[in-house]
């Protein structure tokens, strides 16, 4: 798999110390582009359709919210 720019991503699926499965979106230059959850996963395959569904767009029909920055305080 390549990004936009033609660099070599790669998804890796682990198993963390604690027991539990994650995930990992690595830049050919070792970036992190993006990561599993932090509670992670029981199973390597939920890792892994949770990786597949966030890399293939399977959420790209989601709401898209914006959080407004806050009102600057008064002095």
């Amino acid at each position: 798999m390549a990004d936009a720019s033609g660099v070599a991503v790669t998804r890796l699926v682990y198993e963390r110390p604690d027991g539990r499965w994650t995930w990992r979106l690595i830049s050919g230059d070792s970036e992190v582009l993006a990561h599993g959850s932090s509670q992670g996963f029981d199973t390597e395959k939920e890792a892994r359709i949770a990786a597949d569904e966030i890399i293939g767009g399977g959420f790209s029909a989601a709401m898209k919210k914006r959080r407004p920055r806050p009102l600057a305080k008064e002095s």
